[in-house]
């Protein structure tokens, strides 16, 4: 992109349109009347118990807004940009609002919750920490001060493959590092955080065992590809496993806290 202008114009069209095509146009085709639009929500349709949406998929709003250039600014200047955002295109009724809500660091949480560790159950005891640079400061073995911005992101993307069953591939590409550089930073993770480790292979020794997970409210998942002979799908239904468990509990604890605010 510095060396010609051409590729930041593709990179900001492809953007744009698919921004127009996914999400403008998609909500277009589902308003209701002139001024009302509403999704529908569904408790089942995910194999976790995690809620979705459809006509139109709220959850899949872009956070951020996407800023483009002016046509006679190619290089881009930060006075001289366009903001769209499809998010801000929304308002509530009158006498109503919007209310947005998150759960901080609810992965890291139960992974803490559920693996027993006592370095990340200790990083919790301190609640105006920030604990992905308090991690990243264990797993890296530096001090505080020369947590890096990169360090703290890389520690943050390690905790989500690791909840998520991301492979080294795929951790070597949301990282921008190699396969093998990848792999080694979730197995030294693991390492500094052992009650993780032991986390992980109790649930899938019990995946193996049973052919299926139970969340920590009841909800079951069966595995029917534990067995398989093929490694890359034996595999895959073991991370399903892991990612079952924790995102099963995550998937209540948002349910609940959501009947909580509906009933005060």
């Amino acid at each position: 992109q510095e060396l010609h202008p051409l590729p930041k114009i593709i990179l900001e069209y492809r953007q744009i349109h698919k921004i127009k095509s996914t999400f403008i146009d998609g909500i277009l085709s589902c308003i209701k009347n002139k001024n009302y639009i509403s999704s529908a929500w569904y408790q089942t349709s995910a194999v976790t118990g995690r809620i979705s949406a459809k006509n139109p998929n709220f959850q899949a709003l872009p956070r951020q807004p996407l800023q483009i250039s002016k046509m006679q600014y190619i290089q881009g200047k930060e006075k001289e940009v366009v903001t769209v955002h499809p998010r801000a295109t929304f308002v509530p009724q009158e006498g109503w609002t919007f209310l947005a809500a998150d759960f901080c660091q609810v992965e890291l949480r139960l992974l803490a919750h559920f693996s027993s560790d006592s370095e990340l159950l200790c990083i919790f005891t301190n609640p105006q920490a920030d604990v992905f640079t308090i991690l990243a400061s264990q797993w890296k073995g530096v001090s505080l001060g020369d947590v890096s911005s990169e360090d703290r992101e890389h520690a943050k993307r390690i905790v989500y493959s690791v909840v998520y069953g991301a492979g080294r591939e795929r951790l070597s590409g949301i990282l921008g590092v190699s396969a093998e550089q990848a792999s080694r930073f979730q197995d030294s993770f693991l390492q500094t955080y052992r009650g993780v480790q032991a986390f992980i292979q109790r649930t899938i020794q019990q995946s193996h065992k049973q052919g299926y997970v139970v969340s920590i409210m009841g909800r079951r998942r069966n595995l029917p590809n534990i067995h398989s002979p093929d490694w890359a799908v034996r595999m895959q239904a073991e991370r399903q496993a892991v990612n079952f468990v924790v995102q099963g509990r995550i998937a209540k604890t948002c349910s609940a806290g959501k009947n909580y605010h509906f009933s005060y």
